[in-house]
């Protein structure tokens, strides 16, 4: 063992408070780094497009109809909902104002033929835990 490793082992085997000392302060400065380097704003973004059954199209009433696990509890009020319908280069899009679909909303998905992409788009705001104000969020959800 060269004399510098072997200076550095004897002094945190004969001395058990400067290896606890050291072992805490890495800690502490591992947990420090973690929190500062954490980009807390998030969003909700599909990796891919999530196949939706013809029926689930044509019976839906709401965005939780549309959408599996829809997150309900995190949206304290509506800023904007919009639906198109991709077909090649065509796109037929209908907006609403909460969750709640909208006449149009409905017809463009009973018109939506296979293949066809549906974008989801939901614009929301949720309550930021640390501010303790509501934050407008996006939501963006691909199906076909």
């Amino acid at each position: 063992m060269p004399d510098s490793a072997l200076g550095l082992y004897t002094a945190f085997t004969t001395n058990p408070y400067t290896m606890k000392r050291e072992i805490i302060t890495s800690l502490l400065l591992l947990t420090v780094f973690t929190v500062f380097s954490q980009d807390l704003p998030f969003e909700i973004k599909g990796a891919y497009a999530r196949p939706v059954k013809a029926e689930k199209l044509d019976m839906a009433t709401n965005m939780a109809d549309l959408i599996d696990g829809y997150p309900v509890s995190w949206i304290a009020e509506y800023v904007s909902t919009g639906i198109s319908v991709v077909s090649g280069d065509k796109v037929n899009q209908a907006m609403g104002i909460n969750d709640h679909l909208t006449t149009e909303q409905v017809s463009l998905l009973k018109r939506a033929d296979l293949g066809d992409e549906v974008v989801i788009d939901v614009a929301y705001k949720s309550k930021n835990f640390i501010t303790k104000e509501l934050d407008v969020r996006y939501m963006h959800y691909t199906a076909q």
